[in-house]
């Protein structure tokens, strides 16, 4: 977890509060947590939170501790040790906060009784009250998008750089196009998956060309019931190990080479974006330092004409016994503060403005990244239609130029990626 919360993946890390702990640093406030929990019998010690606004939403860090503290209120986590990071990635702020679910005073875990409804009760008070728009899902659970995925869904597709909401797009579109398990065997195959049977005898699953194994269920939102009435028993499907001894056999060197000849295409591709990347993030990074270093030097500075106000010797007590002196400490105290506040009040525009640049970068990013995932996907459709046909390697590689003649075709006729 403090890996994760620390990545350099990010554009920019900043820990943002560490508190309730001996150590000053995310690894020691983690490790600490965990060594509570070693009195306990508690499993699961830390309840680790994400926190990200709507892509075109601009949240400060007041909003962000404005959520934190309705969170820790709903779920009985106040006063409990947390850590705050805040992330920017491809131009979008968020926030991760973990607490220690440890009550040290009475060495128990603090139970998160129905913590998701909660939570989502509080997610959807926070779009009300910053006038964002809802998501359907908000507005009617039966409008929610079925392709929404988790973390593991999330992962398995990004192994090969294919998009989640991709691969479950086209499974539920196979699921629609057909009325029979051989119509839905066709149309998965047609899209580049296998039919095949899961670990348990009852469950039917789809196996890509990677070997990756997806649940219908899971991919189609459909009821086990439905899928069994729709498809029959899976008892007389290949199994997933069977699947793959295929796959192996099947995916000769010509795949592995046309697959390594669209990963350098796509790299090429991608360069000049991930290298202006790369600049601006050095560029950003060098501002947010430059702009820290001016804050401390204007605040020494301030300090030291506040301090040379204050009269030594004779006139120093003289200031302490009418009352001068204390008059003005408060007045310097009222400075300083002011001066933090208007230090911070920069910090954050210059944030939002650097925000703002790397979401108009990132939209070429993803123009880019979009394009190139549709033609992975075509390729894995291209050779799959052509296992089916027994073709030869001369009719795989001129299926393979076509594809790529129609995906340069299509990229001609997109907004063009600018560079």
């Amino acid at each position: 977890m403090a890996l994760h919360l620390m990545s350099n993946e990010n554009d920019h890390v900043e820990v943002h509060q560490v508190d309730g702990f001996m150590a000053d640093d995310v690894q020691g406030a983690l490790q600490e947590i965990y060594a509570a929990s070693k009195a306990t019998k508690c499993k699961k010690f830390m309840f680790s939170l994400s926190l990200s606004p709507p892509k075109e939403a601009t949240a400060t860090n007041e909003d962000f501790d404005n959520a934190i503290n309705q969170v820790e209120k709903k779920l009985g986590l106040e006063n409990q040790s947390k850590v705050v990071v805040f992330h920017e990635k491809e131009g979008r702020r968020h926030a991760h906060c973990v607490w220690s679910r440890i009550d040290t005073d009475k060495m128990k875990a603090i139970k998160l009784n129905y913590y998701k409804r909660d939570l989502n009760t509080i997610a959807k008070d926070l779009f009300i009250e910053h006038d964002w728009d809802l998501p359907k899902g908000f507005e009617d659970t039966h409008k929610r998008d079925l392709r929404t995925f988790d973390l593991d869904e999330w992962q398995q597709a990004k192994r090969h750089n294919l998009s989640p909401k991709q691969i479950k797009a086209r499974i539920q579109y196979c699921w629609k196009q057909s009325d029979n398990k051989a119509s839905f065997k066709t149309a998965l195959e047609h899209e580049g998956f296998f039919l095949a049977r899961g670990d348990k005898k009852s469950v039917h699953v789809a196996v890509d060309w990677h070997g990756e194994v997806y649940a219908i269920t899971r991919n189609t939102g459909q009821k086990a019931k439905d899928v069994r009435a729709r498809l029959g028993k899976a008892d007389s499907l290949p199994t997933v190990e069977t699947i793959k001894s295929i796959i192996k056999k099947e995916q000769s060197a010509l795949h592995l080479r046309l697959q390594k000849e669209l990963i350098a295409k796509h790299q090429m591709q991608s360069q000049p974006l991930l290298t202006q990347k790369a600049e601006l993030v050095t560029t950003q990074q060098d501002e947010r330092k430059s702009q820290q270093a001016t804050h401390e030097a204007r605040q020494q500075h301030e300090q030291q004409q506040r301090q040379a106000q204050y009269r030594k010797g004779l006139h120093g007590l003289w200031q302490l016994v009418t009352g001068r002196y204390h008059k003005q400490k408060q007045q310097h105290e009222c400075e300083h503060k002011a001066g933090l506040e208007r230090d911070k009040k920069e910090k954050q525009q210059l944030v939002a403005k650097q925000l703002k640049t790397r979401q108009a970068l990132q939209i070429n990013l993803d123009t880019l990244n979009t394009h190139q995932q549709k033609e992975s996907m075509q390729l894995n459709c291209d050779l799959m239609a052509n296992y089916k046909n027994n073709s030869t390697e001369h009719e795989l590689k001129t299926a393979f130029t076509q594809s790529q003649k129609l995906s340069n075709h299509a990229r001609s006729t997109s907004p063009e990626i600018s560079l």
